[in-house]
Parts: structure tokens; C-alpha cells; sequence
């Protein structure tokens, strides 16, 4: 296992279609990037068909050549300035948003003193969360089967599952988790990945009890197909990613394992490309005031923004549909997001070993955190699966194939 890996993909197949001659034309015409519409061909770089001759070539390819050529253009000024702002040894500064952002290349493991299940150890972990008030650091230890927490002090307890590692099916025993979510009571909510259901764990209980999914795997409003991040709303209602049934659920927080389902809040229209789809929506993060969810979208390798009740369409804002790559534009399997209080998007680009910041209305993200290749150094990531932020803004990432976690300090 790398990043995460899902059975149910979806694939353009050029087989018996005639017009399909090249990879490009097997993919739908185009996408929504912040609201402008682009072709792949426009943003990869994909030669002409080569069927069609200049002088068959229609305005429309015209068109598409002149914004290629100029995306280009705009793709080689910021690598330059990326250079000229980062050439400080020791610090990445981000210029967009008004806090001017910068943060150390290198960083201390505050977690995770080599792979096994002591307790301060790990063992390929994923999901993070920091909650506002306590400033505790939850941390999915994912095959240790339980959810470790670090106080502000260092010190670090289980909060859910068994503080050995033994997983399991039983009300006691998570399996896998993926993701969890905490209370200021330091109350825990559990996404038990392989358990299909989401966990409830009083602070200091030795068990745990289902307040969402019934244990079985399926795509009922009852039932879930991996479920892999969960959080509350202000109204203490479950959000779930129900990733392999491709679709955000919103259960009541009074569960009744009888008659209690899920709401569909984004997706619920298969796995795909289209803008009404998501492809096993891995992570999300929840802008309640203004009702819209960011989604990681691991098997498109990129990022929507879907407004919640609205029928508009539903637009791409971070990686390219389809396309997975390494450049500045694109990702590859990503999975966990958050943004800052400046509306920056960070995503943590997976097969990619890095961290990615998106600064609003920009289709280019900026390397933070990693060096694009793996490694176990202090500035290098292993497939890193989540990031967060404490209340200074300082980086929190998951780097789970190092079983630790890495904490880049913000540089004022």
C-alpha cells in the first residue's frame, strides 16, 4: 500500500471507438477551473489530433492554442517567482493572504519514535485533527487500530481503541481508522474504516458505541462503503465521507441503530468525472457560514468546491480532473485538506510527498511542506495522508509510510 487504494475506479477506454486515436480524447471536454472553462488539451499540453489539418482546425483549436500557450506562460513566470520567494534556506514565505505565511523547510517529530505501538510510537497514521479550544492533537493510528492524543505539555494518551493495537469488530475495538474528530470534553468521534461505522468515545471510556452506519458495508442511507473523515456541524450533526459509495452524508445526532440514515449533502451520482460526481471523495473540509464543502477527490487527483443545495455546476479548484502529475498545477491521490482563516487551501498531495497550498483564485499551488520525493529526512515525506494547523498557524502533517507526525514551525 502507498496512498490509499480503492477497488472501484473509473477509466475512459478508448476500445472500439474510432474517433478516440488519443489519450486526450477520451476524457470529457472540459472542466470548470474557478469558474473558467479549460480543455485538458488547454492545461496539458496535449498536441492537436492528428487527424485534422491546419487548415481544418476550427476557432474553437485556435482558441485553445492561444490560452495553452498563455497558461504556459503564467506556469513559467511562477515557477520563477516561487524560486525568487523561496531561495531562503531555511523557510518557504507564501506572499498570498494577509498574514503573510512563511514556515520552516525542516521540522521536529512530535509523534512517532519508529514504527510500532508504544506509546509514542505509530504505525502508518492518517487522519489529524486539532481541536480550536484545547489545542489537543488527535492523531488516527491506523494500524494500531486506535486514536492517540497529544496535550500542549507532550503528554500522549489513547482515546479510542486499545492502547496495544488490537483491532476488531467489537463495541471496544476500532479496525483501521481512518479519521477522527473531538469535542473541547475531549469526546471522540471515530471513522472505523474497516468497520463501516462511525465510533462515539466518552473521554477516558473503555468503549465505544456506533452512532452512524450499522457495521455492514453497502450504499443504504443506512450503511457505508469505507467511511474515511468525520466532523461535526454547529448543530452537532455527523458528517461523514462515505468514500466508495462517493458521496458527503449528514446524519442526526440521535442515532437509533433501527431507523437512523444518512442525508446526501454532495455527491450520490456515481464515481466519475462529471460535474455533478465525486471519485472516492477521500477528505473534505466543511465552510458552514457559507454552506460549501471542499472535497478531495483521491482518484481524480483533484479538488471541488461543491456549494450544498446548489445546481450550478460544481467547480474544480485545485488539481486536474483525470490527470494526475507532479507539476504545480496538478496533483496526484490526494487526500487531506484544510484551509486557513485566509481562505488559503492546503491539500496533502500524496504520491507526490508533499505539501500543497492553493492561494484563492490561483490554479497553482505552492510547494510548503516535502521535497516532491520520498524520504525519512527532516524536510522529506513518505506519502503524507493529512495536515492541519494549530492556533499560531504552525503545520501539522501526517507523514504516514515515517510513522510520525511532523511539525513545520510557522517563522513570524
Amino acid at each position: 500500500m502507498n496512498c490509499f487504494q480503492f477497488s472501484h475506479s473509473n477509466t475512459f477506454k478508448c476500445r472500439h471507438k474510432d474517433y478516440c486515436r488519443n489519450e486526450g480524447s477520451c476524457f470529457p471536454d472540459n472542466f470548470y477551473a474557478k469558474g473558467i472553462v479549460l480543455t485538458f488539451n488547454d492545461i496539458l499540453r496535449y498536441e492537436i489530433r492528428r487527424f485534422r489539418t491546419r487548415v481544418e482546425q476550427p476557432m474553437s483549436i485556435k482558441i485553445s492554442i492561444f490560452i495553452t500557450m498563455f497558461m504556459f506562460g503564467l506556469g513559467f513566470i511562477h515557477e520563477i517567482l516561487s524560486y525568487l520567494t523561496f531561495r531562503r534556506k531555511n523557510s518557504r514565505k507564501v506572499g498570498c493572504g494577509p498574514g503573510n505565511l512563511k514556515w520552516s523547510t525542516t521540522a521536529t517529530t512530535i509523534i512517532g519514535n519508529g514504527y510500532g505501538s508504544g506509546f509514542n510510537q505509530l504505525s502508518l497514521p492518517t487522519g489529524l485533527f486539532i481541536e480550536p479550544k484545547t489545542q489537543i492533537l488527535y492523531v488516527s493510528d491506523n494500524s494500531n487500530n486506535r486514536i492517540q492524543k497529544r496535550y500542549p505539555n507532550g503528554e500522549i494518551k489513547t482515546a479510542a481503541g486499545q492502547a496495544d493495537g488490537t483491532g476488531g469488530t467489537t463495541p471496544n475495538t476500532l479496525s483501521n481508522p481512518v479519521d477522527a474528530f473531538a469535542d473541547e470534553n475531549e469526546n471522540v468521534f471515530v471513522a472505523d474504516w474497516n468497520n463501516q461505522r462511525i465510533q462515539f468515545w466518552k473521554k477516558n471510556a473503555k468503549t465505544g458505541k456506533t452512532i452512524a452506519g450499522n457495521g455492514s458495508r453497502g450504499e443504504a442511507l443506512n450503511e457505508f462503503s469505507y467511511p474515511s473523515t468525520v466532523l461535526l456541524d454547529s448543530k452537532k450533526n455527523i458528517i461523514v465521507a462515505d468514500t466508495q459509495n462517493q458521496r458527503i452524508t449528514r446524519w442526526s445526532s440521535v442515532y437509533d441503530p433501527k431507523t437512523s440514515t444518512g442525508t446526501i449533502m454532495a455527491g450520490g451520482n456515481g464515481g466519475g468525472l462529471n460535474p455533478d460526481q465525486l471519485n472516492n471523495p477521500f477528505s473534505f473540509y466543511y465552510d458552514e457560514p457559507n454552506q460549501i464543502f471542499y472535497i478531495s477527490n483521491h482518484d481524480s487527483h483533484s479538488i471541488t468546491q461543491w456549494f450544498i443545495g446548489d445546481y450550478e455546476p460544481h467547480y474544480i479548484y485545485a488539481g486536474i480532473p483525470g490527470r494526475y502529475g507532479n507539476s504545480s498545477a496538478q496533483l496526484f491521490y490526494p487526500e487531506g485538506i484544510t484551509l486557513d482563516k485566509y481562505g488559503n487551501l492546503y491539500v496533502s498531495d500524496c504520491q507526490n510527498h508533499r505539501i500543497q497550498m492553493f492561494c484563492p483564485n490561483s490554479v497553482f499551488g505552492i510547494t510548503i511542506a516535502g521535497t516532491g520525493q520520498p524520504g525519512n529526512g527532516s524536510n522529506e515525506l513518505t506519502y503524507p495522508s493529512d495536515v492541519a494547523f494549530d492556533s499560531e498557524l504552525n503545520l501539522y502533517v501526517s507523514d504516514t509510510f515515517n510513522s510520525r507526525i511532523q511539525k513545520f514551525q510557522r517563522i513570524q
